[in-house]
């Protein structure tokens, strides 16, 4: 007992010490939107021009994912070499947070562009950026094994209705939409581990 006390009292000291001090996190909080743009086409998170992989992720390879998620959906796009990472609508910087960006858009919507290379992130929390803007470049997944990758997801929030007086209930929901691309394919959802090519959004 006497041990873990000592063990606890030289933890605290440490964690109020100058040596371990701890950047906030770098962020503006996202608006809740209950009417987000379902039609709205988006360019491909990447160069015009560079064609990548595109692989679904599911719940299922994101279980270590908070319970505030609605239909969990992203995508891993796989690169055959390092590739600048771009904003794939216009909207606003709310979060900086290695290796993570998000940027939320006219209707609410939120992008999250992830597992971008440590040090290339080039936006900061309020920027304004248009699509096409390069906010960072191609990093390691973090679902799998591959390098050279960025994974793009696309939620708005909601508030949580059915609370019912429930203990520990999220108050905000994340939900989660499949957005419409546009690429030398056409305008359309993506489909699993097929390549596009980035096509310009005018």
């Amino acid at each position: 007992m006497r041990r873990l006390f000592a063990l606890l009292t030289f933890a605290l000291c440490v964690a109020t010490s100058g040596y371990a001090q701890v950047e906030p996190l770098n962020y503006i909080e996202a608006e809740l939107s209950d009417t987000p743009d379902t039609e709205f086409v988006y360019q491909l998170p990447y160069s015009i021009g560079t064609k990548a992989t595109a692989v679904k992720i599911s719940h299922i390879e994101a279980q270590h994912l908070p319970d505030n998620l609605v239909n969990f959906r992203a995508y891993e796009f796989r690169f055959k070499e390092h590739t600048d990472i771009c904003a794939a609508r216009s909207g606003k910087v709310i979060l900086v947070d290695w290796p993570k960006v998000q940027i939320q858009h006219s209707d609410g919507t939120i992008a999250e562009y992830n597992a971008l290379e440590r040090y290339t992130i080039c936006v900061e929390v309020g920027d304004e950026v248009k699509t096409g803007d390069k906010i960072g470049e191609s990093g390691h997944s973090l679902f799998s094994d591959y390098e050279h990758v960025a994974t793009f997801e696309l939620y708005h929030r909601m508030r949580n209705t059915n609370l019912n007086g429930v203990r520990g209930r999220v108050q905000v929901l994340n939900h989660y939409l499949d957005p419409l691309f546009k690429s030398q394919k056409g305008v359309k959802p993506l489909r699993d581990i097929k390549r596009y090519k980035a096509k310009k959004v005018k």
